[in-house]
């Protein structure tokens, strides 16, 4: 990814770089960083912040002798924004500019304490660092020697403050290598710079903080300066970016690069690159195209004057809306003010895509508008078949028809189909698959394999030009022979309900033709009395003549449209009894008369009780024994063996035989009128 970074973005410069990048690195022994450059010059920096009024002296040790004091009285940085911008003369507006302050107050206290844009913009430009107090310059430093130097910290009174700063480096001229790689490219006046610079770890680079952009235009000796402002090398990055505007187009230019370190010294030049400005800006995108059909089949576009100065005319592009690519309709410049076209060659049913460019002076040529869509739509419609007929023969329908004048070419016919009885839906299925121009088609079917005996079916046919355009559509019917009887349920099943009539259930027969079910009910081996003949669609049947005590055999058969029956679903024998037993009688008296003891109780109200059945004991809770019974409109009976202190119970008895569950037991008493 490139970098382009310069010095109005600064203040972001450390995010990339870091602090590190800038101090200590050639500090093994503390705080200090040293650049020697080949005139015998060493560049010794710190990293501190030094006290407003505080100054310094520095002492240098080669190769761990006696320290000698290289300042004959201690350096005072500057001590406030006024004296700093005296001092930087004019360097001072770019130092504003880069720190963003207006007040030279402001600027001089963001650039004297230790943030990261101080000490960025002190190792960037020797200047500030030597007007706040952080560069020493050692004019006769011991090239190729180990040495130490000390930053000793003095009051406003020259008196020494007991703070130190030291370090140790290798007095090695490091000349930075020049940048690589250089490209340039161009966008009218603006131009982009592009170029490669070595890791920010390598060792002949390491002291690279900046780059300085030249240009010098052919034919002229000068050089100029393409970048007034501070691009920075960011740590991590090898690719980096600058644009900038020559002065003229038309012009041939060479533009040069150099790497910066931190005293101000520039690497050799890279590789020049030539390259003629000329102006290469397409004109804007042309938009707004309509485009309409006439009424004789022809394409008319139009679209909007573009308003380049520099204008002089458009081109027409056309592609089919089945095509990706476009072709150029105009061998030559349509005329700046001529704003519409009228397109000849299209042919009707067919969708088109016109697009329209701006094309300058200068022969540059604009992006294609955004497409304008017609549909040249053709409406004549080709005549409908005739004769259409459909026979079954063999297990398939033979289709057979012919056709009248279709305007332009046949594309295929559409033939469909749909079953109407028993309907199966409202919709049409298609029959042919694929493209179809014979006039006979042969159908299998559903699915290819099968017609439903009995169904009958409903085709049509239309005639598709190539157009799109489709015919009236022409029908034929006809019904499947049926032979086949339909299957029969293959579930049945007969219940007593409420006690007094069998109701009667089954599942709907697998069979698609099927449009009734009978219900057959007998005494005998074979259910053969017909009960009910019930619709398609109702499969509950409810026998109400039923008496109980009786066993009955039922069963159900299906019956298509053909009147084909399926053979009997069988259900199990039923025998015809009530679900739950009598209730039980109510208010039973037992009294002890000469006859014996005489019983009475209270007429049941359920219409199946049929008698009833009486039992003693001698004990309430003993075992009881069967005496007598009684007719269901009887409502007493006498125990001629009974005496006073037997126990009876009588049991409702119904049509079935069976009798209530429980009964009260009475004890038969003395009868005292006696």
């Amino acid at each position: 990814m490139f970098s382009k970074l310069h010095f109005l973005l600064i203040p972001f410069l450390v995010i990339a770089t870091g602090v590190d990048s800038v101090k200590g690195q050639n500090a093994p022994g503390g705080d200090v960083h040293v650049v020697t450059r080949e005139d015998g010059r060493a560049f010794v920096y710190h990293g501190q912040t030094i006290p407003l009024s505080h100054g310094f002296n520095v002492y240098r040790s080669v190769d761990g002798q006696d320290w000698q004091k290289l300042t004959e009285s201690p350096r005072f940085p500057a001590t406030d924004g006024y004296e700093f911008q005296k001092r930087l003369g004019a360097l001072y507006p770019r130092v504003r500019e880069m720190v963003r302050r207006d007040d030279p107050q402001a600027v001089f206290l963001r650039l004297h304490n230790s943030s990261d844009i101080g000490l960025i913009t002190s190792f960037a430009i020797p200047e500030v660092a030597e007007s706040v107090g952080r560069l020493f310059i050692d004019e006769e430093a011991p090239v190729g020697d180990t040495v130490y130097y000390r930053f000793e910290i003095v009051d406003d009174l020259e008196r020494p403050t007991g703070e130190q700063i030291e370090g140790r480096a290798e007095l090695q001229p490091v000349v930075p290598p020049p940048p690589s790689e250089l490209a340039v490219a161009n966008d009218a006046d603006e131009v982009a710079l592009t170029w490669n610079y070595l890791p920010s770890g390598t060792e002949e680079a390491k002291n690279v903080i900046r780059f300085q952009i030249y240009y010098r235009e052919e034919g002229r000796g000068n050089l100029q300066r393409a970048n007034d402002e501070f691009i920075a090398r960011t740590s991590g990055d090898t690719e980096f970016q600058y644009n900038f505007r020559v002065p003229e187009l038309g012009k041939t230019y060479t533009f040069t690069i150099h790497a910066v370190d931190f005293t101000g010294r520039m690497s050799e030049p890279s590789d020049g690159v030539n390259i003629r400005i000329s102006e290469n800006r397409p004109p804007a995108i042309v938009r707004n195209v309509k485009v309409q059909a006439t009424d004789d089949y022809h394409s008319h576009i139009t679209w909007p004057v573009s308003t380049e100065l520099d204008l002089a005319g458009y081109h027409l592009y056309r592609a089919r809306g089945d095509q990706e690519s476009y072709t150029r309709l105009t061998r030559e410049l349509l005329p700046a003010l001529e704003t519409a076209y009228l397109d000849t060659t299209v042919e009707p049913g067919n969708q088109y895509r016109y697009s329209v460019t701006a094309v300058d002076t200068a022969g540059n040529e604009g992006p294609r508008s955004n497409p304008g869509h017609l549909l040249i739509t053709d409406y004549r419609v080709p005549d409908p078949v005739k004769t259409f007929e459909a026979e079954f023969n063999e297990g398939a329908v033979q289709l057979s028809w012919s056709h009248g004048a279709v305007p332009g070419n046949l594309r295929t016919y559409f033939v469909m189909r749909r079953q109407t009885h028993p309907r199966s839906g409202e919709s049409f299925s298609q029959v042919n698959k694929k493209q179809l121009s014979d006039t006979t088609l042969l159908d299998n079917g559903v699915g290819g394999e099968r017609f439903v005996e009995g169904a009958v079916y409903q085709y049509g046919i239309s005639v598709i030009s190539s157009n799109g355009n489709a015919s009236d559509t022409v029908y034929a019917e006809l019904q499947i022979p049926d032979l086949t009887p339909p299957e029969s349920p293959t579930f049945a099943e007969a219940e007593m309900e409420e006690g007094r009539r069998v109701g009667l259930r089954w599942n709907a027969s697998s069979s698609t033709d099927v449009n009734r079910y009978r219900v057959y009910r007998s005494l005998e081996s074979r259910a053969d009395t017909l009960l009910a003949e019930l619709p398609r669609g109702k499969r509950y049947f409810r026998d109400e003549e039923v008496d109980f005590g009786n066993t009955y055999l039922y069963s159900v058969t299906a019956v298509d449209s053909m009147d084909n029956e399926s053979i009997d679903a069988p259900v199990d024998t039923l025998h015809a009894r009530r679900l739950q037993p009598p209730v039980p009688a109510r208010n039973l008296q037992a009294m002890e008369m000469e006859e014996g003891v005489q019983l009475r109780w209270e007429q049941s109200t359920d219409e199946q009780v049929v008698g009833y059945r009486i039992y003693k004991s001698s004990l309430a809770t003993g075992i009881y024994e069967t005496i007598g019974e009684t007719a269901g409109n009887t409502v007493e009976w006498v125990d001629q063996d009974g005496s006073a202190g037997t126990w009876y119970k009588v049991f409702p008895v119904d049509r079935s035989g069976r009798e209530a569950r429980t009964a009260k037991p009475t004890q038969a008493v003395q009868n005292n009128s006696r």
